[in-house]
């Protein structure tokens, strides 16, 4: 599975604590651009008694909870891409920010947002 990490807490993201906000691999027909827990709050990995459930794939509360001032994507072999927020992405959560960068644009049709990023100015690597 790849994860998805936040970068929490003050100061740049060089030197933030790092969340889990989702973990699932790349070939997941689960999580697809329209799953609603990307737009939506709550989904998140829990067993039948609602705790939270760690080594399984899937959303976490804090993708919906944590403000945030960067992100980190990593795959299976510890390779990671590390973004740094802009200010105006700072302290908001990742839930916040996809919902507001994608709107109601679930589907790729190859328009220009899919080709160039629907948020292309919310940070830098």
């Amino acid at each position: 599975s790849e994860p998805c990490r936040s970068m929490v807490g003050p100061g740049s993201a060089s030197i933030a604590a790092l969340e889990l906000l989702f973990s699932g691999p790349g070939y997941s027909s689960s999580f697809r651009n329209s799953w609603p827990g990307w737009y939506n709050a709550g989904g998140y990995v829990m067993d039948a008694d609602g705790v939270l459930l760690s080594g399984y794939d899937g959303k976490r509360q804090a993708y919906d909870t944590a403000g945030l001032v960067g992100l980190r994507f990593e795959d299976a072999a510890g390779a990671y891409a590390e973004f740094e927020f802009f200010p105006r992405f700072r302290n908001r959560t990742l839930l916040d920010i996809v919902a507001s960068c994608m709107g109601s644009d679930r589907q790729n049709d190859g328009s220009p947002p899919w080709r160039l990023g629907h948020c292309p100015f919310v940070g830098r690597l």
